[in-house]
């Protein structure tokens, strides 16, 4: 999963000189959880790939780009805040837990803000670890072991429960929560790049990724965001790194990504955790 997100993000920003980044479907993974038990393991890699066909479809065919043509540039800002504001809503709901670190963090990324917005995100990551180490809640006495990831190719099956259930709903998720925000995003920072392309490929990839388990790939709307501001870099031109950069850490998450113990209620979500 996390190579393919890799592959997708460090290309595509390369080729369009775009930061385009790439993620996996939240809402779809919700939704797949919701689905078991009653979804088999091999079903839901079937309705992935029906997912990753019919949004392939969709891309070649060019209707999204006639969509966006129709978008005002207001409406797109507002799709983005939308997602934006769920997004920031959720970690001042979280500091419930630990008020003490979400205030630090907050004072941090405050300040950074003022002073180096570039590098508020690096400011906000060191007091939050300085904090969490203060208050114990870093743990230091496990050994660390890194494994090395395995694929395991898992056999698709078809049916039309899995079609109506998971694939369908997920090709809407995915064209209205990401691609439609993540491309807008992309026309009001004045981006000129065509959806055809970009969604054809990120299709391909789903589908080559959900024989191994993988979720559905999709474009990241709050981190292109992210990298489409100003704050990555002040030449927009050069605003495509934060894409490829993104891609390198996919790799490493790619090669290094932990195996999960294996337990017998969970085994088909640990199957594909294994994947991702």
């Amino acid at each position: 999963m996390s190579l393919g997100l890799a592959v997708g993000s460090i290309v595509l920003s390369l080729y369009y000189k775009v930061p385009i980044l790439l993620a996996w479907s939240i809402p779809g993974t919700a939704l797949l959880v919701s689905l078991f038990p009653n979804l088999s393991l091999n079903e839901a890699v079937g309705a992935y790939i029906v997912a990753g066909f019919i949004t392939l479809l969709i891309g070649i065919s060019g209707g999204l780009d006639k969509i966006l043509h129709h978008i005002p540039e207001g409406i797109a800002s507002g799709m983005m805040a939308g997602i934006l504001f769920d997004f920031g809503r959720g970690a001042f709901l979280a500091s419930a837990n630990s008020p003490l670190l979400a205030f630090a963090m907050l004072i941090s990324f405050l300040f950074a803000k003022r002073f180096t917005p570039r590098y508020a995100i690096v400011w906000v990551l060191f007091s939050g670890l300085v904090v969490a180490f203060y208050l114990g809640l870093i743990q230091t006495k496990q050994v660390l072991t890194i494994y090395i990831t395995e694929p395991i190719f898992i056999f698709p099956a078809f049916s039309v429960q899995a079609i109506l259930n998971l694939a369908i709903p997920l090709v809407l998720l995915n064209l209205t929560g990401q691609f439609l925000p993540s491309m807008a995003l992309a026309k009001t920072h004045k981006y000129a790049v065509s959806s055809r392309p970009i969604i054809t490929t990120v299709s391909i990839l789903s589908v080559l990724v959900a024989f191994f388990g993988g979720i559905s790939i999709v474009l990241a709307a709050v981190t292109s965001a992210l990298c489409m501001s100003k704050d990555c870099h002040d030449n927009p031109a050069k605003r495509y790194v934060g894409g490829v950069f993104d891609g390198v850490f996919y790799l490493v998450a790619a090669v290094l990504a932990k195996h999960p113990k294996k337990d017998k209620k969970t085994q088909n979500l640990s199957m594909l955790a294994k994947n991702l």
